[in-house]
C-alpha cells in the first residue's frame, strides 16, 4: 500500500462520513422532524443535508473514479470536502451575531 492509497482511502472514508453524518443528524427529530422549528427552517436544513450528502457523492466519485487526472481529482475532491466544514465553523465563530447554538 503506498502513501497516496492510503491517503486516498482516508479522504474516500472523510468523505463518505461526512455525507452520512450530516443526513443522520440533520434529518433526525432534533433538526428537520423538530416540531418546534419553524416549515421554512427545517425546509433549509433537509436542503443542506441533501445537498451535503449529494457533494459527497461527487467526492467518491473523483477519488474512486477510474481514469485520468487522479491527482488533480483527489485535491479537488479535497478542497470540496471542506467547504462544508468551514461553513459549519464560520457558522460556530458567528453564532453569536444571529442568537445560534450548536
Amino acid at each position: 500500500m503506498t502513501h497516496s492509497s492510503i491517503a486516498r482511502d482516508l479522504l474516500a472514508l472523510l468523505c463518505g462520513l461526512q455525507g452520512l453524518g450530516t443526513l443522520a443528524i440533520d434529518l433526525g427529530h432534533t433538526h428537520a422532524a423538530n416540531p418546534e422549528w419553524s416549515r421554512h427552517a427545517r425546509y433549509h436544513v433537509v436542503w443542506q443535508a441533501i445537498s451535503s450528502a449529494l457533494l459527497s457523492i461527487v467526492e467518491l466519485v473523483l477519488i474512486l473514479g477510474a481514469g485520468p487526472f487522479r491527482e488533480g481529482r483527489f485535491y479537488l475532491a479535497a478542497i470540496l470536502a471542506s467547504v462544508p466544514m468551514l461553513g459549519f465553523f464560520a457558522a460556530l465563530i458567528g453564532s453569536g451575531l444571529y442568537g445560534g447554538a450548536l
